[in-house]
């Protein structure tokens, strides 16, 4: 009885799991090792591009769609995390070539939610971000330890913010306007 289901088992795999090489075409040289459903990927499966570029993950209706990774060899770069409609979609996490990261949530391809963006230098941006910048309420780390506490919008200070040196003390408090200083709070 085991083996019958084992036999069976298989069957259904070689059934369900394809390999399928294009030959000519746009997509002539690129590879695809996994589930098929109405001649589209669906399930499980890796798709290897001529190039070297390589996805990882979960398909659904020949889309990127559910849990997965995508690297670039030629730069060095790799998104590990949720899909929807073959963008970055939901919670992941993108690795740049040159050592910069981005944790944190995507909305159709784009940095959108919260998250914390880390150079390779060090700095780092942690708060909101609407189209890859952040935007709304958000904390930026300098290099060399001094930090901007506060509002965003389209990639600049702008609100009400506080900077502080790298020893923790309050350079000043105000209100920004595109990255400038406009004017210094006032305590009662």
């Amino acid at each position: 009885m085991k083996n019958i289901i084992l036999i069976i088992k298989e069957i259904l795999l070689k059934i369900r799991y394809k390999k399928v090489e294009w030959n000519e075409g746009e997509q002539i040289g690129d590879k695809y090792y996994g589930g098929m459903k109405d001649d589209l990927f669906d399930g499980e499966g890796v798709y290897i591009w001529r190039n070297g570029r390589k996805y990882i993950g979960s398909h659904r209706n020949g889309l990127r769609q559910g849990r997965g990774t995508f690297f670039w060899p030629e730069y060095g770069g790799q998104y590990t995390g949720e899909w929807l409609n073959n963008d970055f979609h939901g919670q992941g996490t993108f690795i740049w070539g040159n050592g910069d990261r981005y944790v944190g949530d995507w909305y159709n391809g784009k940095m959108q939610g919260m998250g914390s963006y880390t150079h390779e230098d060090g700095e780092q941006y942690t708060g909101e971000l609407l189209n890859d910048e952040p935007h709304g309420q958000g904390t930026y780390i300098y290099a060399n330890g001094a930090r901007y506490v506060g509002g965003w919008y389209d990639g600049k200070k702008n609100g009400m913010g506080i900077e502080y040196s790298t020893d923790g003390s309050i350079v000043r408090e105000g209100f920004f306007k595109e990255d400038e200083f406009e004017f210094e709070k006032k305590f009662r």
